[in-house]
């Protein structure tokens, strides 16, 4: 990493003054008008903002779990940028909208949680008090962490646990789109995507690896005094259909096509792998825009392929499904997402983060 000073020197110091302007109070800075909780990364995409957004919804009781703390905010929204949309301006996601109106993650969020306000807006201090007016109590910034003009109440950092900042370099030799001492603005960091069974010294490893004495694991006392770090793993659901015509016959061919277009397939591949052999893989960039191009090299595969099932992210679904009448029948039976869930390393984690934010939100 510190090669990129020389090595990219422009953007990295650029990035530095900007940063100065904003911490000497050179760049003004705002508040929004109810608390705020900012979840945000140092890499470019693949940290897992949107389950942790979903899992944070669960917590403060918008979703399927119940509150853990009756004194948090009731009314709880989600402001996102809306990355690839068309559209302009402020507005209200719909759960019959397309990406191309919202983007595809707060679609997707709107779609899980039906009665979370979730909105987009590419000024979040505009999004924040036109969400405030409307009786947003607690609003959640997705993806905000490079947004310096608004000051959260708290900010979530994510890191992933396979590519940990001391190993990757700035855009574009590596996929850090921040220095990585930016980590020491965040409020909670969240070690994302690790192994089920990861060990006690593991985790103590991969701290160790950040080189910063003031961040302490989340379960240890020392993190009363310093920034908690939390270890935070996936769950996969169970696989669902994408159209109504799906023969889940398909679930159990051994065979599948992978169709994906987020910034890491590697895990989800990897995870169903153990279920299926990979006949082939459409491996298409984040956030993609599927062409009449791309919808015929998956019917071409699916041809090739007669006994696979398709399957895609849950993600890349919500950009698929509006293209519904433009696959073949053959695809619509045959076309499923693998939904899923992030959820803390351990009980221990599960009991103590919503005291941990709610710290902040007082």
């Amino acid at each position: 990493m510190n090669n990129d000073k020389i090595l990219l020197a422009p953007y990295y110091w650029g990035l530095r003054l900007r940063h100065l302007l904003y911490d000497k109070g050179w760049k003004k800075v705002q508040k929004a008008p109810v608390p705020t909780v900012c979840i945000g990364n140092i890499a470019v995409g693949g940290t897992g903002k949107t389950p942790f957004t979903e899992l944070l919804l669960r917590i403060l009781g918008t979703g399927d779990m119940i509150p853990l703390y009756a004194d948090l905010p009731a009314r709880v929204g989600v402001l996102s940028k809306g990355y690839g949309r068309k559209s302009k301006g402020f507005l209200y996601v719909e759960t019959d909208g397309t990406p191309a109106q919202f983007g595809d993650e707060p679609l997707q969020i709107k779609r899980k949680f039906p009665q979370a306000p979730v909105a987009v807006c590419s000024s979040r201090i505009e999004g924040c008090r036109k969400m405030a007016e409307d009786g947003c109590e607690l609003i959640l910034l997705d993806d905000a962490f490079q947004h310096r003009a608004l000051q959260a109440d708290c900010n979530i950092v994510l890191m992933e646990y396979n590519r940990p900042l001391h190993k990757d370099h700035l855009l574009p030799r590596g996929r850090l789109r921040d220095i990585p001492e930016r980590i020491a603005a965040a409020d909670i960091l969240i070690c994302s995507k690790c192994p089920d069974d990861l060990t006690e010294a593991e985790r103590k490893e991969w701290l160790a690896g950040l080189g910063m004495p003031q961040v302490c694991d989340a379960t240890k006392m020392e993190a009363k005094t310093g920034t908690p770090l939390f270890f935070m793993t996936v769950e996969y659901g169970e696989m669902q259909s994408m159209f109504e015509e799906a023969d889940r016959h398909y679930l159990y061919s051994g065979i599948m096509i992978l169709v994906s277009g987020i910034a890491n397939d590697k895990p989800l591949a990897g995870q169903l792998s153990h279920q299926y052999r990979l006949a082939s893989h459409l491996s298409f960039p984040d956030h993609h825009d599927f062409t009449a191009a791309d919808l015929r090299k998956i019917e071409q595969t699916a041809a090739k392929y007669p006994e696979a099932i398709l399957i895609t992210t849950e993600k890349d679904c919500q950009r698929l499904l509006p293209l519904r009448d433009r696959f073949s029948e053959n695809v619509r039976r045959r076309l499923f997402y693998q939904p899923i869930q992030a959820r803390f390393l351990t009980h221990e984690e599960t009991d103590i983060f919503p005291q941990t934010l709610l710290n902040f939100l007082q």
